[in-house]
Parts: structure tokens; C-alpha cells; sequence
């Protein structure tokens, strides 16, 4: 199984950059036909390669990541912009009870001063996502701000991870971090009109990275 995991995190990276080239070469056809496998393909390795180095594959990290291949698909269309923006909430979601979980089967106590950073994410809403969600209507702002929040709240939670259990979650904890910076940058694109600046580099990255920290 460890091998057949190896070769799904390889077909992983290929499809990644193949991708990544069809979104920069604007091939619009191979991207929408790649892109929906990525995320399939990495939950897949990741259950594959958990049963290779015998470590319980967690349930709900893989739906999760299921749950960004629904963003992924949803996406496609700028019709089904809020449908995939949904989506993807109840991944983070997904990934906040999955960062939980682990921390509590592996019956570990989080350092008191860990808390301490909670602040510098509240810093990031009104420095980096306030000039974008300024921009949107008043429902939109709204559903911004939820987002926002969720997914810096999972990347505090993933944090939190790293210092109850160790230095092996260092992986899922800047995933969560390029996870916030590739849909900053998506929203910068997407609101504010700006050219597309590493949207999927990011993000195929940011999955990668918050599975690998499961398998280390």
C-alpha cells in the first residue's frame, strides 16, 4: 500500500503542475478537465499511504479535502461562485474538527501560551481582508467576513495542533497559512480585478501540506 500511495502523491504533483500550466496558458479546456481530479486523487493518496505507514487515516480530513473538490468543480462557473465558497467553509470546517480530533486522540494538552496568537489573525482580517471585503455588497461583505473567519480560525485551530502534538504537524500548519494566502490572493482577483498571481500554486500546495502533516 506505502508504494501505491507514493505513486498517487507523484500523479498528485503531475496533475498539479499540469493544471498550474493549463491556468497560466489560459487552456481553459485542461484545466476544466484536471482540475476536478486533484482533490480525489490527493485524498486517495493520503488513505493509501496512512494504511502504508500504519497510522488511522482521519475520516475527516478526507471529507475535508473531498469538500475542496466540490469548491474545485463549483468554481468552474462564476454562476456557482457562492456554491463553491460554500463548499469549501465546510471543508475548513471539516478541517477544524479533523485538527480537534487528532489532538484529542493523541490525548494531548495545548501549552497555555498558544492562545496568545489567536490576536495576530484578528491583525490579518482588518489588515490584509478588510480593503477586499470593503468592496462587496452588503450581503456578499457579510459572507466574506464568515469565510474569513472560519478559515483563519482554522488555521489558528492547525496552530494549535502543531503545539499540542509536535513538530511533525509544522506541514498541516503552513498549508492551513498558504491555504489563507491562496484565497486572499483569489479574492484580490476575483473582487478587486487583480491579475491572478499564483491562485492554484498556492492552493494545490496548501491541500498538499495539511495532508502530509498526517503522514509524517
Amino acid at each position: 500500500m506505502k508504494a501505491v500511495g507514493i505513486s498517487l502523491w507523484i500523479l498528485y504533483i503531475i496533475a498539479a503542475v499540469i493544471d498550474i500550466h493549463a491556468v497560466r496558458s489560459e487552456e481553459e479546456g485542461k484545466h476544466r478537465l484536471v482540475k476536478p481530479m486533484l482533490m480525489p486523487i490527493l485524498a486517495a493518496a493520503y488513505l493509501t499511504m496512512s494504511i502504508g505507514v500504519h497510522r488511522a487515516p482521519n475520516g475527516l480530513l478526507v471529507i475535508g479535502i473531498l469538500l475542496g473538490c466540490a469548491g474545485d468543480v463549483l468554481l468552474l462557473d462564476n454562476r456557482y461562485f457562492m456554491y463553491g465558497l460554500l463548499a469549501f467553509l465546510g471543508g475548513h470546517v471539516f478541517y477544524i474538527a479533523a485538527f480537534l480530533f487528532q489532538i484529542h486522540r493523541e490525548g494531548a494538552a495545548v501549552p497555555g501560551g498558544a492562545y496568545f496568537v489567536f490576536p495576530f489573525y484578528l491583525v490579518y482580517i482588518l489588515a490584509a481582508a478588510r480593503p477586499i471585503l470593503a468592496e462587496l455588497e452588503s450581503k456578499m461583505k457579510t459572507a466574506g467576513y464568515v469565510y474569513m473567519a472560519v478559515i483563519l480560525f482554522m488555521s489558528y485551530v492547525s496552530f494549535l495542533l502543531l503545539c499540542a502534538c509536535g513538530p511533525r504537524y509544522a506541514l498541516t500548519f503552513f498549508g492551513s497559512l498558504l491555504f489563507v494566502l491562496s484565497d486572499t490572493i483569489l479574492s484580490r482577483q476575483v473582487f478587486l480585478n487583480e491579475p491572478d498571481r499564483g491562485v492554484m500554486e498556492t492552493y494545490t500546495a496548501a491541500q498538499a501540506l495539511i495532508a502530509l502533516g498526517f503522514l509524517v
